[in-house]
């Protein structure tokens, strides 16, 4: 979901601006690595399966 485009210099991602905008967040103040939840939003948001515990 991720190249690199030299033209541009940076990234481009296949998804929507829509579907980025609406994706799972967390505040500057917080972590949720330690929320397994938060892994499993981010897959399912994006159609991905889920290989976490």
């Amino acid at each position: 979901m991720l190249t690199y485009d030299t033209g541009l210099g940076g990234y481009v991602v296949d998804v929507s601006r829509e579907q980025l905008e609406r994706a799972p967040s967390y505040a500057r103040d917080e972590t949720p690595w330690g929320n397994p939840d938060y892994g499993r939003d981010v897959y399912v948001h994006y159609g991905l399966p889920y290989g976490g515990i």
